[in-house]
């Protein structure tokens, strides 16, 4: 058998309480046994660590594992009885109160009968340390026994009845009042059960919400990302149509470029954060801005300007994406007096500053509305929340977009 079964084992998870239940217990009494300094008293401490302690503690244990391992799992988490439940937990009380006094009265009678055999072994011991006393002491003087002072001196110190178990007192008494003094220690112990389930429910919710969260945000994340998928292969691929049909030598290279780009979208392996290295972004966004050049047969006039260190920058992909997509879908890229400006900035503290301007094509319009830019907004809210910062501004002529990312 496994290490695995082992320990999802309901005797193992079972055996493990019971253990801490009673190393609690006696640790609770050890350190009154180690300041314990007279000897004498050693019998009644032992005696109360086996009897209060440990088989006490059992049978406590037992009433605490009925309650939040049987009663509350049943009638309250499954099937949600309260009245049942609390029935049943008094129930319980009563006949582990009816249990424990006649287990006491058993005690009682076997440690007097320990304390009768230990009064009698000291007795023994007495006479014969006073017979030995009388063989020791010379015949000559006024006195051959020794006095009563002698005897008190070398009497050995009896020790003093205590009480082993402070529940001993209440067995002389009827199991009325037994009852009446001890159902309140069982309650506590119901209650001790109630309190321990309600803190394992908790830390298993608690687990059990994270993961629906984590997988949630996976699951949000990987939609996103296949809508922007479509929306950028719909674009490209109008591209590489447009130019097909005009044979144009730039075809091929387009292929090749797209193929890279959709490599890096398809098998770019993220870390637990969705990040992945800002420099691959940066290729990504190279290709791009490559790729939609082969649609112009005049000139382009844009800068993609980098600044900063950004070898150990990460940034979660294509997130800019969209903002260099719309800039070519919407933007004047030939008028070399509003060029395209795309700047990227690695800050200190792992901060990243992007910045787009464009001038607006009037006269190019998206009749079918920006996919692109909405769901960006709604990755930066999933991947960024409270660490972005996204400005946009649009005027007549131009459109701005501020973006600010702090890993």
């Amino acid at each position: 058998m496994s290490i695995r079964k082992i320990i999802k084992n309901p005797f193992f998870y079972l055996l493990v309480h019971y253990l801490a239940w009673i190393l609690l217990y006696v640790l609770s009494y050890l350190s009154i046994m180690i300041s314990n300094t007279n000897p004498s008293l050693s019998l009644y401490q032992w005696d109360h660590l086996r009897y209060d302690n440990i088989l006490l503690g059992s049978v406590n244990f037992v009433l605490f594992a009925l309650v939040a391992f049987v009663l509350i799992p049943h009638y309250f988490i499954k099937k949600r009885k309260w009245v049942l439940l609390i029935v049943l937990c008094f129930t319980s009380a009563t006949v582990f109160c009816y249990f424990k006094y006649n287990l006491d009265k058993w005690h009682v009678a076997e440690f007097k009968q320990s304390i009768k055999k230990n009064s009698q072994e000291n007795k023994i011991k007495e006479a014969a340390q006073i017979k030995k006393t009388e063989i020791s002491t010379p015949t000559t003087g006024s006195s051959t026994a020794p006095s009563n002072g002698a005897i008190k001196q070398i009497k050995p110190a009896l020790p003093r009845l205590v009480k082993s178990t402070p529940l001993i007192p209440f067995v002389q008494a009827s199991f009325r009042t037994y009852y009446f003094i001890n159902i309140w220690y069982n309650i506590v112990i119901i209650f001790m059960a109630f309190g321990y389930v309600m803190l394992i429910q908790w830390f298993l919710q608690e687990g059990i919400r994270r993961r629906l969260e984590s997988e949630k945000l996976t699951a949000e994340l990987s939609f996103l990302k296949m809508q922007i998928n479509p929306h950028f292969l719909f674009n490209t691929l109008n591209n590489i149509y447009s130019l097909s049909l005009k044979k144009s030598d730039n075809t091929p290279d387009s292929i090749l470029k797209l193929s890279d780009m959709m490599r890096y979208m398809l098998y770019e392996k993220e870390d637990a954060e969705y990040h992945v290295p800002l420099n691959k972004e940066i290729k990504y966004l190279e290709n791009f801005i490559a790729l939609q050049k082969l649609r112009y047969s005049g000139e382009m006039h844009m800068s993609f300007e980098i600044k900063g260190d950004t070898a150990n920058q990460k940034i979660c992909p294509l997130i800019l994406v969209p903002f260099v997509e719309n800039a070519f879908k919407h933007g004047v890229l030939n008028d070399a007096a509003n060029p395209l400006s795309i700047q990227l900035t690695a800050a200190a503290d792992n901060k990243l500053i992007f910045e787009i301007r464009n001038k607006i094509n009037n006269n190019n319009k998206d009749l079918n509305g920006g996919i692109g830019l909405v769901n960006v907004k709604k990755r930066l809210e999933l991947l960024y929340p409270g660490r972005h910062q996204l400005e946009t501004s649009v005027t007549k002529t131009h459109y701005n977009a501020f973006l600010t990312l702090t890993s």
